[in-house]
């Protein structure tokens, strides 16, 4: 179908062109007869003479003294342009084809090589379908033709009884037009006001949204502060210890109450001052422990330890020396005491020991001093 269509426009266009040629040929030939007329009658006029003897007119030759008159010139030009027109659009219109024939075959090319050749039947198929939508769209345009025609019979009644009409009824009529139009009018504003409340609508909406969030994100922290309330009325329990206590009634109570930490402190105050009277004061401390068993010999031990590692730490060195001054020293000389400056307590650690375990103690004496700074002074045993 398609080369068909293709051979039958190049023949168009062939018989065109040839019929361009014939006319462009038929013109140049009637040119040339008249060009030989002019140049015969110059011959004649000039007496045989071609040049005219360089001879000038004194007036100019009229126009319409030629054998052609203007207006054909102008028609024939008129008509020169058209056919240039058509001859460009003629050659537009094959480009294009061209261009569309190319299309279709790169296409039929394409859909050959995807799904091989068209067969007989797939063809019939498809003409049948495309015939069958053709005459659906012809039924349709008649159809479309026969509703044109009507709407055009009801328009000439229309206007006939428009025709028919007086002219007051007229006059009503126009009246009823400009109301109408004042309606539509009205209408559209009705309808800019909607749309403008729409809007506001919209705005209010967008705002009450934006109202619910912060009153969720109030309650929210209403809830937590209703929490951290409980909690401090539980510690106020606590602290106080009673229960079902309100703040305004704490409030309104006298200012002598005191909390725990007060308490706490005023007991440590005590704690002191109870320690200072038990220092003054003699103290007795009963050993629950019996004689010749491990707890009894752990506590000698122990007692025996600490005693020592007080003398110890009274031998040590004092001074501030650093560790290189000391190696310069010879190690007879580290513990070597001063007689003039201080001196040496003499003491009898088996004279302490056997002290600790009397039931009163009466003089204090060196060892009573080193058993007191360790809290074992005055002890008294029960066998």
């Amino acid at each position: 179908m398609e080369s068909e269509t293709s051979e039958t426009l190049k023949k168009q266009f062939q018989l065109l062109q040839e019929q361009q040629q014939k006319k462009l040929q038929r013109r140049k030939q009637k040119k040339e007869e008249k060009s030989k007329e002019k140049s015969i009658v110059n011959t004649s006029n000039a007496f045989g003479v071609d040049d005219d003897l360089n001879l000038k007119l004194a007036d100019p030759v009229p126009k319409g003294s030629g054998y052609v008159s203007e207006e054909l010139v102008q028609h024939l030009n008129n008509q020169i342009r058209e056919v240039k027109d058509e001859n460009g659009r003629l050659y537009r219109l094959l480009s294009e084809k061209d261009f569309e024939i190319r299309n279709l075959k790169k296409k039929r090319e394409e859909d050959e090589a995807a799904g091989g050749k068209v067969t007989n039947e797939a063809a019939a198929t498809k003409i049948v379908e495309l015939s069958k939508k053709v005459r659906e769209l012809t039924a349709e345009l008649q159809s479309e033709k026969t509703k044109v025609k009507q709407y055009g019979k009801k328009c000439m009644e229309l206007q006939n009884q428009i025709s028919n009409i007086p002219e007051e009824t007229r006059s009503m009529l126009g009246s009823a037009i400009s109301l109408n139009s004042q309606l539509t009018i009205y209408v559209k504003l009705s309808v800019k006001f909607q749309k403008e409340n729409e809007v506001d609508v919209k705005g209010l909406q967008d705002k009450l949204r934006h109202t619910e969030n912060k009153m969720s994100e109030y309650r929210i922290q209403c809830s937590t502060l209703k929490n951290e309330i409980k909690m401090a009325q539980k510690v106020l329990q606590q602290e106080i210890g009673t229960e079902n206590i309100s703040i305004q009634s704490l409030m309104n109570q006298q200012s002598s109450w005191r909390g725990r930490a007060q308490q706490i402190i005023s007991l440590q105050q005590k704690v002191a001052i109870a320690d200072l009277f038990a220092y003054q004061l003699d103290v007795s401390v009963y050993r629950l422990v019996t004689k010749n068993s491990v707890e009894e010999d752990i506590v000698e031990r122990a007692k025996r330890k600490m005693v020592l590692d007080h003398l110890i730490i009274q031998r040590m060195d004092t001074t501030g020396r650093t560790v290189l001054n000391k190696n310069q020293v010879p190690s007879r000389r580290l513990f070597k005491e001063d007689e003039e400056n201080e001196e040496e307590p003499q003491v009898d650690i088996d004279d302490i020991f056997n002290r600790a375990e009397t039931r009163e103690s009466e003089q204090p004496m060196l060892g009573d001093e080193l058993l007191s700074s360790s809290r074992l002074s005055k002890l008294t045993t029960l066998n």
